[in-house]
C-alpha cells in the first residue's frame, strides 16, 4: 500500500493544563482505497526507524481528500506505517504494513 504524507509538521507545546511537555503534530495522510477494507489501522513513532512506537489509530472512514490527523504526543511523530483489515465471521484479517512514511 503506498501513501504518503502531505504538510507534516510536530511542534512544542507545553500543557497548562497537565503540567507536562508535549508535542502537537498536525499533517494529511493519503492512502489508496482497498476494496474490501473495514477500515485501516495507522502506527505513529518517534522515530525514523520505526521501533518507538508512540500511539496506534484505527479508523474506519476514507476520504479521497485525505485523512487529517492531529494528534498531541509526550514526544514528536517522526514516522508513521498504515495498514488495511477486514472484519471477517468476528475475526479480524489484517493486511501488510506499508512502507515507513517520515513526516
Amino acid at each position: 500500500m503506498d501513501s504518503f504524507v502531505q504538510a507534516g509538521a510536530s511542534s512544542y507545546i507545553f500543557s497548562e493544563k497537565n503540567k507536562k511537555n508535549e508535542y502537537k503534530t498536525e499533517f494529511t495522510l493519503y492512502y489508496p482505497k482497498v476494496a474490501e477494507a473495514s477500515g485501516y489501522q495507522i502506527k505513529f513513532y518517534s522515530d525514523k526507524k520505526a521501533k518507538k512506537c508512540l500511539k496506534t489509530m484505527t479508523t474506519e472512514n476514507y476520504s479521497l481528500d485525505g485523512q487529517y490527523i492531529k494528534l498531541v504526543t509526550k514526544k514528536p511523530v517522526k514516522s508513521l506505517k498504515i495498514r488495511a483489515y477486514e472484519s471477517v465471521d468476528g475475526k479480524t484479517v489484517y493486511g501488510r504494513w506499508s512502507n515507513i512514511e517520515k513526516i
